[in-house]
């Protein structure tokens, strides 16, 4: 999403939208707002260790496969078949 939508964007639409961002089971792609499925939604977290207490996870967002897929090809990194 362009960062100049979100500026502009009025109090209700902002709220809609960091609401959408906190969802883990949200039916919406956060990067092109396309219907997800649950087989086809892939949650991305990222966590975060404190010393003092444990570690704690945050999520960051759900994508759709083929958005997933493209985050993967920036980072220039291999996703993991857990299942084999």
């Amino acid at each position: 999403m362009d960062l100049n939508e979100i500026r502009n964007m009025n109090d209700e639409q902002l709220r809609t939208f960091m609401n959408n961002l906190a969802q883990r089971n949200n039916i919406f792609c956060t990067k092109c707002g396309n219907i997800i499925t649950p087989k086809n939604r892939y949650n991305l977290n990222i966590s975060i260790y404190d010393t003092s207490t444990c570690q704690k996870q945050r999520k960051l967002c759900s994508l759709c496969h083929e958005c997933y897929i493209d985050l993967l090809d920036y980072l220039a990194v291999s996703d993991i078949n857990w299942d084999e």
